[in-house]
């Protein structure tokens, strides 16, 4: 008995419980090769650890977006003689759900 091509991805899905299509060849080896040198071959976790670089990426990148903001604040207010700048509080959530509040000169 032969399967169709709809019974072969319904097998495939019953036996890895996820399916991701249109993955170049070279990003899908490379993904394997991480997955089973760092997590025996578990895709779940390796999917995690990658989200979990990917928040804590964004969270650096935003802090230096936030302190670079902070060093042209400084350098306009010594140009225009501004001494107390307004602080504003800035929220930052996770994908986890941890929040982090972030104090940021107001310009």
């Amino acid at each position: 008995m032969t399967e169709t091509g709809a019974e072969i991805v319904l097998n495939k899905l019953k036996t890895k419980g996820l399916m991701i299509s249109r993955v170049p060849e070279p990003t899908r080896t490379e993904f394997i090769e991480f997955a089973e040198a760092e997590f025996a071959g578990d895709y779940g976790m390796t999917i995690k650890q990658l989200m979990y670089c990917r928040e804590l990426f964004s969270f650096v990148l935003g802090n230096f977006d936030l302190k670079l903001d902070k060093i042209i604040h400084i350098l306009e207010s010594k140009d225009s003689g501004e001494k107390n700048p307004e602080k504003k509080v800035r929220e930052i959530k996770f994908l986890s759900g941890r929040k982090v509040n972030i104090e940021q000169e107001e310009k």
